[in-house]
C-alpha cells in the first residue's frame, strides 16, 4: 500500500480546524442571539481544537512547500501558494489572539470584549475561508491552471501510453522520462492513468493538450512564462538529460 505524500497529508489534517474556526463565530453569535450561554462553551473549545490543529496543518503545509521546491532556489515562488501560505498563517495569528485574550480573562468578557471577540473570530473565519479557497485553486484548478480535455475519445489511450510508433531511441528516452517521473515523485501532485494526488492537472492524456516536447521542455524550466500564475514550481535545476526525458515522456501521452 503506497503511502500518503505531503501534500495529501496536509489536505487530511487541515480540514478540522478550518471546520472549527468557522463554526467559531456561528457558536458565538448564536450564544448572544438566542440567550445560549452554554454555545459560548462550545465556541470555546472549538477555538482550542482549530489553535492546536493549527500546528500540524501548518507543518504538513510548510514541508509540503519545500518538499515541491517552492521555496527552494529555483526562482520566486508562485504568487498563489505565497498568498495561501500567508493566509494560513494570518488566521492562526487571529485564532492565537482570540483564544489567548478568553483565557486570560477566564471566558467572562463584558458586552464590548465579547463584541471585539467575535469580530476577531470572525475575522479568523474569513481568513481562514480565503486560505480554503486559495488551496482548492491549486488542488483542483482555476484560471492559473492549463484546461483539461473535456472528453478523450472511447477507448483510445485510456492507459495514459503513447499510441504512435516510436524509434527505438524515442523509446529510450520516453522510458527515462517514466522513471523520472516516478523518481522525482511528479505524482505528489499529478495524476497519470489513475494514480497520484490532484494538486495540478491530469496528465494522463497530456499529449492531447500539449503534443510538442518543446513546449513540454519549457514549462519544465519555467512554468509561469508558459501558464501565467501556474502554481507549480520550476525544475530547471535538474539535470538537462532528465528535463529532455521528462518532457519526451509527457509529451507521448495520449
Amino acid at each position: 500500500m503506497s503511502h500518503l505524500s505531503w501534500v495529501e497529508l496536509h489536505g487530511a489534517i487541515t480540514h478540522l480546524p478550518v471546520a472549527c474556526l468557522l463554526l467559531v463565530p456561528v457558536f458565538e453569535i448564536g450564544a448572544a442571539l438566542l440567550h445560549k450561554p452554554e454555545w459560548r462553551v462550545v465556541s470555546f473549545w472549538l477555538l482550542v481544537v482549530a489553535v492546536v490543529l493549527a500546528v500540524p496543518a501548518l507543518a504538513t503545509g510548510w514541508i509540503t512547500g519545500n518538499d515541491l521546491h517552492f521555496a527552494g532556489d529555483t526562482g520566486a515562488s508562485p504568487a498563489i501558494f505565497v498568498q495561501h501560505r500567508l493566509a494560513a498563517f494570518s488566521a492562526s495569528g487571529l485564532a492565537i489572539v482570540a483564544l489567548a485574550w478568553r483565557v486570560r480573562h477566564h471566558d467572562q468578557l463584558t458586552d464590548g470584549a465579547r463584541i471585539a471577540c467575535v469580530c476577531l473570530s470572525l475575522a479568523a473565519a474569513g481568513v481562514v475561508g480565503y486560505t480554503g479557497y486559495l488551496g482548492g485553486r491549486m488542488v483542483f484548478g482555476g484560471s492559473d491552471q492549463p484546461t483539461p480535455v473535456a472528453s478523450v475519445a472511447a477507448g483510445k489511450g485510456k492507459t495514459g501510453s503513447p499510441t504512435a510508433k516510436l524509434s527505438a531511441q524515442e523509446a529510450k528516452l520516453v522510458a527515462a522520462g517514466g522513471a523520472a517521473y516516478k523518481n522525482y515523485r511528479c505524482q505528489s501532485c499529478h495524476m497519470l492513468a489513475g494514480v497520484g494526488a490532484k494538486v495540478g492537472p491530469d496528465l494522463t492524456h497530456e499529449a492531447q493538450r500539449h503534443p510538442d516536447a518543446d513546449w513540454q521542455l519549457k514549462h519544465l524550466q519555467d512554468p509561469q512564462k508558459m501558464v501565467p500564475n501556474s502554481a507549480m514550481p520550476s525544475q530547471a535545476d535538474l539535470p538537462s538529460p532528465t528535463l529532455h526525458a521528462l518532457a519526451a515522456y509527457l509529451a507521448s501521452r495520449q
